[in-house]
């Protein structure tokens, strides 16, 4: 309680903190140096020099409160938002003092539907906000992890959400951030064109390895190529495919995968050594609010979701844009018909008896 009588939350940070950090900083660099001896593809060190600010940063409690007043402001279009006020008059570079804020909290699906609220509606609501952050306002909280997020039932007995922990963020540029929405409406599109044009403005030379990674989606070889044949067989090529099923095949089959697996995870990591440093709090923060929304399992379609947020900045107003967005509603109509299909047919092979497992050529 502040001497006003007001509920208040209160961060300290220890008074040695900071002097650790340095420390630290200098053994886990040792320890990288180490690793990537015994282990060389372990070429990791830039990422971790590079987040050394970001993490130093959060030790700054005058930093997170403008990041929190930053977030409110630029969001402040969604009602459904709220970020707790921060009250200066008690706080410095080591004290933190917020309003209180009671909530349950986002992994409580229990909980929440205990008080009436739709996890649909709340998965959607954090879809949007994170969404808006990362196409539209280039300010994008870096940690929602489920503790930095509570739900509150609002006065209309919808959800509102608040967004706790200001300290870790990234700030993407115009011109990443318009890589970024081209990229997502080139993969809804399958358009190989816009999606190596793009990634390439990511400093991106795998553009498919990287877009399956975004997205979390498979992404079918450009026409005509032979791209990752195997791996396209078994993520994109239309038949169940598990463990029990690989075991079944002959080892010359097995050997020919677990070569095509090896292949694509140098690929992956490759891509990801590669990659613009600001992507990997971005990548952090698209799996983490994946992991929320699985969590749920509100059947919630994260990849559709983000993608009108994503075109909504790149099609403008007029005639022009209004076909635009037209053609890309149905776009996303016509996977949504193929993705909804393809489950299908899979449940009812699969209550048949009929799952049948054939990688080879016909």
């Amino acid at each position: 309680m502040t001497r006003e009588g007001e509920e208040v939350a209160v961060k300290v940070q220890y008074r040695d903190l900071q002097d650790k950090f340095v420390s630290d900083v200098t053994t886990i660099e040792i320890v990288l140096d180490l690793t990537q001896i015994i282990h060389p593809k372990f070429a990791f060190k830039w990422v971790f020099k590079e987040l050394q600010g970001r993490f130093k940063n959060e030790l700054d409690f005058v930093a997170e409160a403008d990041n929190s007043k930053r977030c409110a402001k630029d969001l402040q279009n969604l009602t459904y938002l709220y970020v707790p006020r921060v009250i200066d008059a008690y706080s410095s570079n080591r004290i933190l003092t917020t309003e209180f804020i009671h909530g349950i909290k986002v992994s409580d699906k229990t909980a929440l539907e205990n008080i009436g609220l739709n996890v649909k509606d709340i998965d959607t609501k954090i879809l949007r906000i994170f969404s808006e952050q990362l196409f539209h306002t280039g300010f994008v909280h870096a940690d929602p992890h489920p503790g930095n997020i509570l739900i509150q039932k609002a006065d209309d007995g919808g959800s509102r959400i608040v967004l706790l922990d200001h300290g870790l963020y990234e700030e993407m540029t115009r011109e990443v951030r318009e890589a970024l929405s081209g990229l997502w409406v080139g993969i809804v599109n399958n358009d190989h064109v816009e999606m190596e044009k793009w990634g390439g403005k990511l400093n991106v030379e795998d553009y498919r390895v990287f877009s399956m990674a975004l997205s979390q989606r498979f992404i079918a070889p450009r026409p005509g190529a032979e791209d990752m044949d195997v791996i396209t067989k078994l993520l994109g090529g239309g038949k169940g495919f598990d463990r029990k099923a690989f075991n079944a095949l002959p080892e010359e089959e097995k050997r020919e995968i677990r070569n095509a697996v090896m292949k694509f995870h140098d690929r992956m990591f490759d891509t990801f050594q590669k990659m613009p440093p600001k992507m990997v709090l971005v990548m952090r923060n698209l799996n983490t609010i994946r992991s929320i929304v699985n969590l749920h399992k509100s059947g919630v379609d994260r990849f559709r979701l983000m993608a009108r947020v994503a075109v909504s900045g790149r099609f403008s107003g007029g005639l022009r844009g209004v076909m635009a967005r037209l053609v890309f509603e149905m776009r996303l109509a016509w996977d949504f018909v193929k993705m909804t299909a393809m489950t299908v047919g899979f449940n009812l092979a699969s209550k048949m008896g009929l799952a049948a497992i054939d990688i080879k050529d016909d």
